[in-house]
């Protein structure tokens, strides 16, 4: 292992959090900077501009420190000090078809939810601009929307939340759920995206933890993602608050609407529960080939307070985006 790549070993918390800030300040100051200096901020279209965002800002700090933290023997992502996958059992096989039942039970269960509490939002303030308006994109819009909004951050949040945060607070339970579904959520833009990036988190960390498999995680992800999209910008069913938006609708019709939306929710809430069940029954627990070396207690304390920190720079954006 190269020379960053043992010192990442010691003090993997402060290499996470050097790796937040950078992404910050190269999304929020020099890619905007290039973009007026080369004349190119009204020239790109916003999907565009927010792909290369994802990539210049988020993905290649990534690569860069994967490829600093290596082992010299074998080349690869594989075989990182960043994510040591080479340390857990190689005969720990997963059957992918359980998970991406579970994770599609998972959205409906999120999707209507939203709908049900959405809906008696509406009922009780006569507010109907919250109810989302379905966008109907062509094929080819739609296939940019995907890429920037569901194969891009599953791949990025994935090999960073459920991959390096993984690999740093894994020896410690409660950091290992908190630090990475703290961070992942308040990322997201707006309470309700954070409420239900929480949800998200905790299910990802808890399958990540059962499965010891990234690369599911991000296939769970862009599943999630691109099922949000296809509701978002496609389906609209006679009791979701898009159907609402047309004048007349009787509000009596919009309680029964709720209602109906809770009902299915609660069902699939509990079908989601029992599979998940079954699903932890049905599989051993993956784990590692060797446990890795206890930490010091300063390496702990260090970890800790950057994982600590880590969680206080992902609020303070989080509030700053409101201000």
């Amino acid at each position: 292992m190269s020379i960053v790549g043992k010192t990442f070993e010691n003090y993997q918390g402060l290499f996470l959090l050097l790796l937040f800030w950078v992404s910050v300040l190269l999304s929020t100051v020099v890619l905007p900077f290039v973009l007026v200096v080369l004349e190119l901020e009204t020239k790109l279209s916003f999907y565009l501009k927010t792909f290369l965002g994802q990539v210049f800002a988020y993905l290649l700090p990534i690569v860069i420190l994967l490829l600093a933290t290596r082992q010299r023997a074998k080349k690869g992502f594989k075989k990182t000090g960043l994510f040591q996958l080479e340390r857990y059992t190689k005969e720990n096989k997963t059957n992918y078809l359980p998970f991406i039942l579970l994770t599609a039970i998972f959205y409906l269960t999120v999707h209507f939810f939203v709908d049900a509490f959405t809906n008696m939002y509406m009922y009780f303030t006569d507010d109907f601009s919250v109810a989302p308006e379905v966008s109907y994109p062509t094929f080819p819009e739609f296939l940019s929307v995907v890429l920037v909004f569901a194969v891009m951050p599953a791949l990025i949040e994935e090999i960073t939340y459920r991959g390096m945060y993984y690999s740093t607070f894994h020896n410690n339970k409660v950091l290992l759920y908190l630090v990475p579904t703290f961070v992942f959520a308040f990322s997201h833009g707006s309470i309700l995206s954070v409420i239900i990036s929480i949800f998200l988190g905790l299910f990802l960390v808890n399958a990540m933890d059962m499965t010891k498999n990234l690369k599911l995680m991000i296939l769970l992800h862009f599943i999630y993602n691109f099922f949000s999209l296809l509701f978002s910008n496609y389906i609209k069913t006679p009791i979701s608050p898009g159907a609402f938006l047309e004048a007349n609708q009787l509000p009596e019709a919009v309680l029964g609407a709720s209602l109906i939306n809770l009902a299915i929710a609660l069902f699939l809430l509990v079908a989601f529960w029992k599979c998940r069940e079954y699903i932890k029954r049905a599989r051993k627990v993956a784990v590692l080939n060797h446990k890795k070396p206890e930490e010091s207690d300063k390496y702990k304390i260090i970890n800790y307070l950057s994982g600590a920190l880590l969680c206080v720079s992902a609020l303070v954006l989080f509030v700053i985006r409101f201000i």
